[in-house]
């Protein structure tokens, strides 16, 4: 790790003995936080000394949402998707799954919150005998010799050792003639029959689990002759909860408290004590939560949204998978490997550039913003009056070049455009053909897809995601089609539903193109 002052100048660097797999920063902070393979969190302060350590993969917080009823798959650094810590590094945030902890320099819990499950589910904490805990359970596991809370491995193995005492052939002196192996095949077939998560669950111990309140739609029938009518509903279920993961989490340093961004779209503000004061919905998932003075900016993959103290919208940008984001009280840059397009902090675009190697870093000085790769140094200028972009310079040996950066950047621009001009019409090039204009093409691509949903729906009953009949509802708005944009929604409404669906989303979706559409009707008449 590297660090520099606030003029690029380099201070110290200091080797890691770990690997990063993910890290909580905040570049106006004095502490920052890394996560390695292992899935243990590294606290640095600001002259890169290590001041803490904590293994997450053994916090009983962690352990107890990984051994829930949902079940996760891949290791536990997989579930932890978001990690941060304090300016001053006395307090650790970090997330797995839809669940949020904060906790001081000793590991105490300062609050803990789960955002809200999909409608008709709730979440218990149950002891860990609730299921499978019939006396002929118990019978069972006394007679093997073992109590709870056991695995299947050691059920197995308990069943080879008594085996091999009471099995006959193995043990012809055996008085009994096989009973006690027939015993034992009786309570070994007893505890294989049950879930082998509930028998390896502690007794004494609460483990989470989910409980239906209602089912996901009932589906009513009738048969009439003329003697009796016969009504039957059928309670139709799709699946286990869907839970909102968080995706993204950052401690506020200046106004306090911790904002929280999940997979459904929703950024949460809560309070120093984990209370909510207010959410939002970008109807995307965030990828980014930064704030700098007034302003919090919310990266999505299609979108950065910029959002004053009021909660008002700033603005609106569409970003395009354009990378990361740095965030300044000069203003802010999305950056991917190889450009930068800078803003000022309200979300006015200033300047693009494209670099030949990979970007290693960049910041502002003396009224010019530093670009550097491995191999140069660039120096953007600002016309103070105008604040357009002047001219790029760049050292390299004792040598000077302009670099046509913005230039380069409308040239591959162009390219791609002709590129998606002459794309062949396939599902797979839709974004080339949306980015074209060739919406008929995109269109008619989109219609076949809903149609092999649906068609394969009526035979698994699996249920209809929403992807395609959103694509189209994005592109009959686009050209002000709201009629059938309508349509394509209700068309979606209508089907039966995957599990883990966001229903209201197309909800609100629709009614806004209903009233859309009576609006132009009313323009039209």
């Amino acid at each position: 790790i590297a660090l520099r002052d606030k003029s690029g100048n380099f201070i110290k660097e200091v080797g890691l003995d770990h690997s990063i797999y993910r890290i909580g920063l905040d570049h106006f902070a004095k502490h920052f936080v890394l996560m390695d393979k292992e899935s243990v969190l590294h606290i640095y302060n600001e002259n890169l000394e290590e001041i803490r350590s904590s293994k997450l993969a053994n916090d009983p917080r962690v352990v107890q949402i990984r051994e829930s009823d949902m079940g996760f798959y891949g290791d536990v650094r997989t579930s932890i998707r978001c990690i941060d810590v304090s300016s001053d590094g006395n307090t650790i945030l970090f997330t797995i799954a839809d669940s949020a902890f904060l906790v001081n320099l000793y590991g105490n819990t300062i609050w803990a919150r789960s955002m809200p499950l999909g409608e008709g589910w709730v979440r218990e904490f149950i002891k860990g005998n609730r299921v499978g805990t019939s006396q002929e359970v118990f019978t069972a596991l006394k007679f093997m010799g073992l109590s709870l809370p056991v695995t299947r491995e050691q059920i197995r193995g308990r069943y080879r050792e008594l085996s091999k005492q009471y099995h006959p052939d193995l043990n012809p002196n055996i008085p009994d003639r096989g009973e006690m192996m027939k015993s034992l095949n009786i309570n070994h077939d007893v505890l294989t029959g049950i879930d082998s998560n509930e028998l390896s669950k502690n007794p004494n111990k609460e483990y989470i689990t989910y409980r239906r309140t209602k089912p996901d739609s009932v589906e009513r029938f009738s048969f009439t002759n003329e003697y009796f009518t016969i009504e039957v509903s059928i309670e139709i279920n799709t699946g286990g909860p869907a839970l909102d993961w968080i995706y993204a989490a950052a401690i506020s340093n200046k106004k306090g408290g911790t904002y929280l961004g999940t997979y459904s779209g929703k950024v949460v503000k809560l309070d120093p004590l984990g209370e909510p004061e207010f959410a939002l919905d970008v109807a995307n998932i965030p990828r980014q939560l930064i704030e700098v003075g007034e302003y919090l900016y919310i990266l999505t993959d299609t979108r950065l949204y910029i959002v004053d103290d009021e909660k008002a919208l700033v603005n609106l940008i569409d970003v395009h998978n354009q990378g990361k984001l740095a965030v300044s009280p000069e203003g802010f840059g999305l950056y991917s490997n190889k450009s930068l397009s800078w803003y000022t902090p309200t979300g006015v675009f200033e300047f693009s550039l494209v670099t030949k190697h990979p970007l290693r870093t960049f910041y502002m000085i003396d009224g010019y913003m530093v670009v550097e790769t491995r191999q140069h140094r660039a120096f953007v200028s600002f016309d103070k009056d105008s604040m357009m972009l002047n001219q790029v310079e760049i050292s390299q040996a004792n040598k000077k070049v302009v670099n046509k950066g913005t230039d380069k950047l409308k040239h591959e621009k162009e390219l791609q455009a002709e590129a998606d001009k002459l794309a062949a019409a396939t599902l797979e090039n839709l974004p080339a053909l949306k980015r074209s204009g060739r919406y008929s093409e995109a269109i008619s691509i989109l219609k076949q897809e809903v149609e092999r949903t649906e068609r394969d729906n009526k035979i698994n009953h699996w249920g209809v995601a929403p992807a395609w009949y959103h694509e189209l509802a994005i592109i009959y708005r686009k050209q002000k089609d709201y009629k059938n944009e309508v349509r394509i929604l209700e068309r979606y409404i209508a089907q039966e539903k995957a599990p883990g669906v966001m229903k209201d989303k197309i909800a609100e979706r629709l009614e806004k193109a209903k009233n859309l559409l009576e609006k132009s009707t009313l323009n039209k008449e």
